[in-house]
């Protein structure tokens, strides 16, 4: 096996890398704890965790591409239309579970369900609760269709069922573990880089014209008591440098002297 996809938990006794698998099912199961959606709290779902973890794992080793070429269909009309002509249950199953895959990854960890470049134009700008519609919904027909297919209750039905109910849940553990273990962070563009730059300095500069303000009272104070040279030439000093920071700022020299 390739370094590239296996892992040693950090901590763990174990010298032995363990695979890609595992990796994805632990970082799994932590943010699922980070969302608010651990395991088992509003039903048992253990066996929705190894069905997540596979299907990132197939993503990796680029497996899921391969098992559902010429499935993944963009429109709502010509997939059913598609998971319909299929005489074959079975087939009708992969089909939508294929698409409810693509769309569940694509929301979670990618955050681009349309599979578009951002920016670039598209007939089909339809919301983000849309597309979470539309993933509760094919895996609500692939749940339906292995009922067909296997006439009574499975694991892969169970599976289905559960994702779709929970489907914007378990999008929302997917978004966790996009930055928190597969360090996909969005790309800062220079608009959003110049705005952030602009409000990182303007911060910077307000807490340096509130020391400013500090220092001149400070200055002021000191002046008021002793009537030095000295501190009276620090109090100038720290009146222009004030004047310079914040050009609202006025202050009477002989207002000083007077006082």
């Amino acid at each position: 096996m390739e370094s590239s996809t296996a892992y040693r938990p950090v901590g763990k006794g174990d010298t032995h890398p363990s695979p890609a698998y595992y990796y994805m099912m632990d970082n799994l199961l932590e943010c699922r704890k980070e969302s608010g959606f651990p395991s088992n709290r509003e039903f048992f779902d253990e066996d929705v965790n190894v069905y997540l973890a596979g299907l990132l794992t197939s993503h990796v080793f680029g497996n899921a591409a391969g098992t559902t070429a010429g499935m993944i269909i963009s429109y709502d009309i010509p997939l059913f239309e598609a998971a319909s002509s299929e005489a074959d249950s079975r087939r009708r199953f992969n089909i939508y579970r294929a698409n409810a895959d693509h769309l569940l990854v694509r929301l979670g960890v990618f955050n681009n369900p349309s599979g578009r470049r951002p920016g670039s134009a598209t007939h089909m700008a339809l919301t983000r609760d849309a597309w979470i519609g539309r993933g509760k919904t094919y895996y609500r027909l692939a749940w339906a269709c292995a009922a067909e297919t296997f006439r009574h209750t499975t694991a892969i039905g169970d599976v289905m069922g559960k994702l779709s109910s929970g489907f914007e849940r378990y999008v929302g553990v997917l978004s966790a573990m996009r930055s928190s273990c597969l360090n996909m962070i969005p790309h800062i563009s220079n608009g959003e880089m110049f705005h952030l730059e602009r409000s990182v300095l303007e911060e910077d500069r307000k807490k340096e014209v509130t020391a400013l303000y500090d220092r001149f009272l400070d200055a002021w104070t000191a002046y008021r008591k002793s009537r030095a040279p000295n501190d009276r030439k620090k109090l100038d000093m720290v009146s222009e440098e004030l004047k310079k920071a914040d050009p609202s700022f006025s202050f009477d020299p002989l207002a000083a002297d007077t006082r």
